[in-house]
């Protein structure tokens, strides 16, 4: 072998090292490793892309604009820093909203001229207030692990409660995310079980997320992840748990299956400036390729936008493969409306020099459990279910400050008051 075919090779073998090292998402790796242990499931899916194509071209998917998708958060920690928040769930949900709402603060402008494709899918995501068995959730489970890291050959053992992870939900009824500590020595972010697959492994569904990858808070860009700080990775991941493959097609110039996206010979990352690669050899437009669609690799704050025809595939995706959603219990306005009456609850007087006035502002009685609670969080007094209308006696504590908890189910509110004896 001669220096230049020596020094091309070593060229593409460092190509080849550097590409796999930015691979931010597993979903299609995972996806190509089982097609090669089982050849026919090429065919299997290649018929239900045809059937999902079919629907497209009838336009026979349900058009709803009004689609709410539960969702429930695994999270499986080690340490009690991977431990994140509510909060910081809350705030990926919120992200997950306007990207899918179209309301996100970076979308393009209207100048812009990719900004005649973008649009709002209609479709909506919600903590889940309503768990398989019909109780009260908050949305949120907490698993403690022996496992301190999940490696690329573990990544869906954290969906299994043998293996150290927990089970999923119904995967009809509810989107599944396992947020978890993922190997370091891998760029991964997510991943995500296709649609098409859940008929034949439901156990599976769902989406794994690295916890630096989730939310726009507390871990949220940490540890070397400074691209992944708005949440986008979860935007990214559920585009797929739709049915949207990367603007690239995940090969030289691939087909992604969609009309309006332009051609991309691969994957993008940070961000580009516009326009990038016009005129490419796959043959984009003189505006480039689409670097900025969630689907491609670019960093959070450069993503910004689905086209109307992705959001049609995912329409069409429900009604094939998740339609049961449509009419999932998981997330119950009447649960809500139960959760809300907590907020009518008022205490009266505050300060006050040893007895309390509990009750509520609207004539209903939800039979809440109440404790009374100190400044470290220690439970001092309790006193069963309050009623529309209750006394809470404290004259044999001492003035401070002190913390009123109202439970009911799954729901709480907390109330400060003083007892102030002069």
């Amino acid at each position: 072998m001669n220096k230049r075919i020596l020094l091309i090779c070593l060229l593409l073998a460092t190509t080849i090292l550097r590409l796999d090292a930015q691979e931010k998402c597993y979903t299609a790796i995972r996806r190509a490793k089982k097609v090669s242990e089982k050849p026919e499931l090429k065919m299997i899916f290649e018929q239900k892309e045809q059937v999902l194509q079919q629907i497209l071209a009838d336009k026979s998917y349900a058009k709803r604009s009004n689609i709410i998708v539960p969702i429930v958060v695994h999270i499986v920690y080690n340490l009690d820093t991977e431990n994140i928040s509510d909060e910081q769930i809350h705030s990926q949900i919120q992200v997950l909203n306007d990207d899918f709402g179209f309301t996100n603060k970076n979308k393009l402008d209207v100048s812009h001229a990719f900004y005649k494709y973008c649009a709002a899918s209609g479709i909506e995501f919600k903590l889940a207030n309503t768990d398989p068995t019909g109780n009260p959730t908050t949305g949120i489970t907490r698993t403690k692990t022996d496992k301190d890291i999940w490696k690329k050959t573990e990544f869906e053992d954290v969906k299994f409660t043998d293996y150290g992870g927990i089970n999923s939900w119904d995967p009809t009824s509810y989107l599944n995310i396992w947020v978890a500590n993922l190997d370091d020595s891998s760029d991964v972010l997510g991943l995500t079980i296709p649609p098409d697959e859940l008929s034949s492994y439901p156990e599976y569904d769902g989406l794994v997320i690295r916890h630096e990858a989730f939310g726009t808070m507390g871990t949220a860009g940490t540890n070397g992840f400074p691209f992944a700080n708005l949440g986008r990775t979860v935007t990214h991941e559920i585009g797929h748990w739709f049915n949207l493959h990367h603007i690239w097609g995940d090969t030289l110039c691939g087909n992604d299956m969609v009309a309006d996206t332009e051609p991309a010979d691969s994957a993008n990352h940070e961000c580009p400036t516009f326009p990038l690669h016009p005129k490419n050899s796959c043959g984009s437009s003189e505006n480039g390729e689409m670097f900025m669609n969630y689907m491609d690799y670019s960093s959070d704050t450069c993503m910004n936008m689905f086209t109307i025809d992705q959001i049609e595939r995912m329409k069409a995706t429900i009604s094939l493969y998740r339609s049961k959603l449509l009419t999932s219990k998981g997330y119950s306005m009447a649960r809500i409306e139960e959760n809300d009456l907590l907020h009518y609850y008022e205490i009266h007087p505050n300060p006050s020099n040893g007895t309390f006035h509990l009750r509520t502002t609207k004539d209903t009685d939800i039979q809440a459990v109440v404790t009374l609670v100190d400044i470290l969080g220690n439970t001092v007094k309790t006193f069963g279910k309050a009623t529309n209308n209750t006394l809470l006696n404290c004259d044999d504590l001492p003035n401070g400050i002190y913390f009123i908890q109202i439970q009911k189910d799954a729901f709480s509110k907390t109330l400060k008051v003083i007892l102030n004896r002069e």
